[in-house]
C-alpha cells in the first residue's frame, strides 16, 4: 500500500470522526491515518482519542492549514502521502483507483489525483469538469511536462483528492505556512511545473458545506476579502522570484497585476484611497496592459496571456499518455 493519509482539523469535534470514517472505510486500507489537531479549543482532542487505534492523533499550536499538513507528512512513515480535510469526505474507492493508476503507470508520476465533487453551496459539478479535463474513455492521463494543468485558468488537482510522492513534496518546499490561504494554487503550480503528474478518471472525493465558517483552517470570509488577495500578491511574486520561462512569466505578471486590482476595488470601498492608488500603480508597473483589460473586459484576459497559455498547454499536451487499470 505504502501510502498515509494526513488530515488537519481545527475545532471538528462534530465532523472528524465522519471524515475518518470515509477513510476507514476505504476499499484499500491505506497503511497509516494521521490527524492533525491545530490548537483546536473544542472537544476535538476527546473526539480523537476515541477514534480507531490505527489512527494516531497529533496535537499542536495553532499555525493554519499549511503548517498542520507539513506536520502530518513530517511524522508519516511511508513514501506517498494523500491528503483529506477534516470537513470531506472519501468515496470508497478513492485509494484503489489511485493506486491502481500508480501500479500502472509504474510509479512514474509524482503527483496522482481524481476528481472532487464540489459542495453544492460553494458551486456545481466538479473540479475536472471546471477544468474541461477530458479522459475520452481512458482511466487517466499522465503528463511528464504537467505545466499545462499549473498555468490552467483552473488547476485541477485539489489537495483533499492527490497522492504525493514524498520525496517530491519536499523538494518543491512543501505546503508554505505564510500563505494562510492559496497555500495549495502555490504548491500545486511548483510541483506540477517540474514534475510528472497523472490525473485519475472518476470523483473520489466529496467536499461539503457542513463546518461552521470560524472553524475552517482556510474561513469561507478570506475567499473574497483582502486576507485572500493579499495571499493572492504573496503568491504570484513568489512564483515570479522562481519561474524563468517567458511564456510563465507573462500568465503570472497578468494574475498579479489582477489580485491588486481586486485589492484596490477592496480598499476603494473602505475608501482608503492611498492604498488604491498603490495597488493601481504596482499593478500597471507589473503588467501594464492587464489593469485596464480586465476592467474594460470583465472576466476575460489578454490575447498575449491565452496565447502563452495555449502555447504551454500544447507543449504540456503532447507528453501526456492515456491508459486503463
Amino acid at each position: 500500500m505504502n501510502v498515509s493519509v494526513v488530515i488537519p482539523t481545527y475545532n471538528r469535534a462534530h465532523l472528524i470522526e465522519r471524515t475518518v470514517g470515509s477513510v476507514l472505510a476505504q476499499e484499500t486500507a491505506p497503511t497509516e491515518i494521521i490527524v492533525v489537531d491545530d490548537g483546536s479549543t473544542d472537544d476535538t482532542t476527546s473526539v480523537l482519542a476515541g477514534l480507531d487505534s490505527s489512527v494516531t492523533a497529533i496535537s499542536k499550536v495553532n499555525e493554519g492549514g499549511a503548517a498542520a499538513r507539513n506536520a502530518g507528512v513530517a511524522a508519516a512513515s511511508t513514501d506517498w502521502i494523500a491528503f483529506l480535510d477534516s470537513d470531506d469526505l472519501w468515496r470508497p474507492d478513492h485509494l484503489t483507483r489511485l493506486l491502481a493508476a500508480r501500479a500502472a503507470t509504474e510509479e512514474r508520476a509524482d503527483l496522482y489525483f481524481d476528481d472532487t465533487q464540489q459542495a453544492e453551496a460553494d458551486a456545481e459539478g466538479t473540479i475536472f469538469g471546471a477544468a474541461d479535463l477530458d479522459f475520452g474513455g481512458a482511466d487517466w492521463l499522465m503528463r511528464t511536462d504537467a505545466r499545462g494543468w499549473a498555468v490552467a485558468t483552473r488547476q485541477p488537482a485539489m489537495l483533499q483528492s492527490c497522492m504525493v510522492r514524498r520525496s517530491a513534496f519536499a523538494e518543491v518546499g512543501e505546503l508554505w505556512p505564510a500563505l494562510s490561504s492559496r497555500h495549495d494554487t502555490h504548491f500545486f503550480y511548483r510541483i506540477l511545473a517540474d514534475h510528472p503528474a497523472c490525473a485519475v478518471a472518476g470523483i473520489g472525493t466529496e467536499m461539503t458545506a457542513d463546518d461552521d465558517a470560524g472553524n475552517r483552517l482556510t474561513p469561507r470570509s478570506q475567499l473574497s476579502g483582502r486576507r485572500y488577495w493579499q495571499c493572492t500578491l504573496t503568491l504570484y511574486n513568489d512564483l515570479l522570484e522562481r519561474r524563468r520561462d517567458p511564456q510563465e512569466r507573462t500568465i503570472l505578471k497578468d494574475l498579479l497585476a489582477r489580485g491588486h486590482k481586486r485589492l484596490a476595488r477592496i480598499e476603494g470601498a473602505e475608501r482608503n484611497l492611498s492604498e488604491v492608488l498603490r495597488h493601481v500603480v504596482d499593478g500597471l508597473r507589473t503588467s501594464p496592459a492587464s489593469i485596464p483589460w480586465s476592467i474594460a473586459k470583465p472576466g476575460t484576459n489578454l490575447p498575449a496571456v491565452d496565447a502563452a497559455r495555449a502555447a504551454i498547454e500544447a507543449r504540456s499536451a503532447a507528453t501526456e499518455t492515456t491508459g486503463h487499470v
